[in-house]
């Protein structure tokens, strides 16, 4: 069986810089009942007489071999012996010798592993604010699914509140996210209303570099109910009017942004991320719209290569986008290149 292991080591502040060493002991521990442990000691046994004999099968019949083979079948056999006196039989006589070094073909002996480690401490302490804003995308979907939440309970809440907590110590600016068709998405950094007093919470910390305001309800109930009636186009536009409205009285304001869409791929697609981003425009005519983009639209390029066409995308998009993302600008620079 394969065990992942998670460790994580909290520094406290007050913790002098400098370079510490360590070491990490893993070990495996068996249930000692009955015939059952009676049964497992006599497999160990088996398996070790077996490895042994593997030893003397390997270094026997070396005469007259080659140096190269010689080596490789000592290398082999002192694998299996360290196996053997890794084991569980020969535990008690660890403490009298001292720990015996391990080699990376040691790491799957059930006795014990031992990790080593080295932690750098640093003399430097993180700014309150990032200088350089740094944004972290998690579906809300995958919450609901890891936890077992249900979309919009006091549970939901709690676990968006937690994951955005746990980014916001280390400076990162969370957003949750969820996915529509043709890799529309909506983006929010709180799951409350803008005039929820804990939206002003989040959005007022001074550890939150920019925040994701939606561009329709976030829970679900709220954008269903909108949906079924024929107000429906009316009501999402109303509820985005509020919001724009409501944050753009607010100091914070100027952390916001809308991301729509993610990497729009054709013209079809372009439209209407230009469309929805006119839509935020028509409220709030200084709003940032976020757009993560490739080359621009494939039914459309808009030059003869990627690269050039990736180049021209920022003015293609214009005025619709102020913020421009790629994640794959290292990729189109490396098939320049070849």
């Amino acid at each position: 069986e394969t065990t992942a292991v998670w460790v994580s080591i909290d520094v406290p502040n007050e913790q002098p810089p400098g370079l510490y060493e360590g070491e990490i002991i893993i070990n495996a521990t068996k249930a000692d009942t009955g015939s059952s442990s009676q049964c497992l000691g006599k497999a160990e046994k088996h398996q070790q007489f077996t490895e042994l004999r593997n030893c003397l099968d390997a270094l026997e019949p070396i005469d007259g071999k080659p140096l190269d083979e010689v080596v490789e079948r000592v290398k082999s056999a002192t694998t299996s012996l360290r196996k053997v006196l890794l084991s569980s039989s020969f535990s008690e006589f660890f403490s009298d010798n001292g720990p015996v070094d391990m080699m990376d073909e040691d790491a799957i002996s059930n006795l014990s592993v031992r990790v080593k480690l080295r932690l750098t401490v640093w003399d430097f302490i993180i700014p309150t604010t990032p200088s350089l804003p740094a944004v972290f995308g998690i579906s809300d979907t995958v919450i609901e699914d890891r936890f077992g939440v249900e979309h919009g309970s006091s549970e939901w809440y709690d676990a968006l509140e937690q994951h955005f907590k746990w980014l916001l110590q280390y400076r990162i600016s969370p957003y949750f996210c969820r996915w529509g068709d043709s890799m529309r998405v909506l983006t929010y950094t709180s799951p409350w209303p803008a005039d929820h007093p804990k939206s002003d919470e989040y959005f007022s910390d001074p550890r939150l570099a920019a925040y994701a305001v939606p561009h329709s309800p976030v829970v679900s109930w709220y954008r269903v109910s909108c949906m079924l009636t024929s107000l429906s186009n009316d009501a999402a536009k109303d509820y985005l009017q509020k919001e724009v409205e409501i944050l753009r009285t607010k100091s914070h304001w100027k952390k916001a942004y809308f991301y729509l869409w993610d990497e729009p791929l054709n013209m079809e697609q372009y439209e209407s991320l230009c469309n929805m981003a006119s839509e935020v425009h028509a409220y709030a005519p200084d709003a940032r719209v976020l757009t993560t983009y490739y080359c621009g639209p494939s039914d459309a390029p808009l030059a003869p290569t990627p690269f050039e066409a990736f180049l021209k995308v920022p003015k293609f998009l214009r005025p619709h986008t102020q913020i421009y993302c790629t994640r794959y600008l290292l990729l189109i620079l490396a098939q320049r290149v070849l």
